[in-house]
């Protein structure tokens, strides 16, 4: 069996071993079995190692996902046939990146054959097939891009407009609290604790119109802001008592997909951003998100309940059911002030030119503490 080792430096990071894995993780998806040896000082850096190994080689070179292609089918027909009466959100999402990821001749003729029916509108072929004999494609499933702390650094100080500062401020909260694009979207003002240090998520924005419920069931909750991204949201928000945070001049909801085409998708270009696995250029709306999951999880002693509650997801057994540190707010602004940002946030900086004083943005000099 092939071994591999690492010796860590000991500083708790683990900003090295990430990079470790990076290098070899091509090796690691072609070898059927292997072994890697982690060396360090302190027994409590084991078990942070071995989950960010683990996430890290958990995905093969070749996933199948027939599983995936039969639940496109079916949501599909679904679709066709009008047959949704309220509207699922996660079924909807899914269907747009399947039909990204599955196109083409061969999956078109398997469509058919699924939703072939007889006379009493019954499915002709049941779904327990045989995805050897019947040829079912194997489609590699890259991994969803996650931006490096820089990027998000980049993103937030790119120039904007003065009368575009929100999309700036748009920026900032989805990195720091690991927002939907939807969610932030649809945030009121009154659901803002008075020191905006605290937003409530009850609901969201899809299309243009704003859904009484969310993606999942524990999408409810609290999110606690680090004091610094709280104080420019103070600032952002001003005199303003209600109404939604970020809206048109009218009032009404902010598209989503106009900010990734109009703002990150520009953005991202100028900073030469690239997917390293796909090669893509662009990415979708959660890839914030997936910034504040990996950064939370694997770089800060932020506990996973607190973690759990502020991503909106839901416990996998009794012991999450139990957890109640979602009650013990003071204990999580204590959290969410150690954890950090892991991005730096702009500045701005008084410039005297020739029309006179002005002000700009500029990055600030030191990032955020991390715990």
């Amino acid at each position: 069996m092939v071994t591999f080792g690492f010796v860590a430096s000991g500083t708790g990071s683990l900003w090295s071993f990430v990079a470790h894995l990076a290098a070899y993780q091509g090796l690691f998806r072609h070898l059927k079995s292997f072994r890697l040896l982690y060396i360090a000082p302190r027994a409590t850096e084991f078990r942070r190692a071995e989950d960010r190994f683990r996430a890290s080689v958990k995905q093969p070179l070749e996933s199948d996902v027939s599983g995936e292609i039969l639940r496109y089918f079916e949501i599909r027909r679904k679709w066709e046939k009008h047959e949704y009466v309220v509207p699922v959100t996660a079924d909807f999402e899914f269907l747009n990146e399947a039909r990204r990821r599955f196109h083409g001749e061969r999956f078109e003729s398997l469509y058919v054959l699924a939703s072939a029916t007889n006379e009493q509108g019954e499915l002709l072929y049941a779904r327990q097939w045989n995805h050897k004999f019947i040829d079912m494609p194997r489609v590699e499933k890259p991994e969803p891009p996650v931006f490096a702390g820089e990027i998000v650094t980049g993103v937030v100080a790119a120039p904007m407009p003065p009368k575009k500062s929100w999309v700036r401020m748009f920026f900032i909260l989805c990195a720091a609290a690991g927002l939907r694009f939807g969610e932030c979207l649809r945030i009121d003002i009154k659901h803002i604790s008075p020191d905006c240090s605290t937003i409530k998520i009850h609901q969201k924005i899809w299309q243009g119109k704003i859904q009484e419920f969310l993606k999942t069931e524990g999408g409810k909750r609290e999110i606690d802001l680090h004091p610094s991204v709280a104080a420019l949201l103070r600032e952002f928000i001003g005199d303003r008592k209600s109404g939604l945070l970020f809206c048109t001049r009218t009032g009404k909801p902010l598209s989503q997909s106009n900010i990734l085409r109009r703002w990150l998708h520009p953005i991202l270009k100028q900073l030469n951003w690239k997917h390293l696995e796909s090669g893509r250029t662009t990415t979708g709306a959660h890839a914030f998100r997936r910034f504040r999951d990996t950064y939370l999880k694997n770089y800060t002693s932020t506990p996973p309940g607190i973690i759990n509650f502020w991503l909106g997801w839901a416990g996998e057994g009794m012991s999450d059911l139990y957890d109640k540190i979602r009650h013990d707010v003071a204990f999580r602004k204590e959290v969410a002030g150690k954890a950090g940002l892991s991005f730096e946030l702009p500045s701005k900086k008084r410039v005297v030119g020739p029309n006179g004083p002005k002000i700009e943005n500029e990055v600030a000099s030191e990032m955020a503490a991390s715990a």
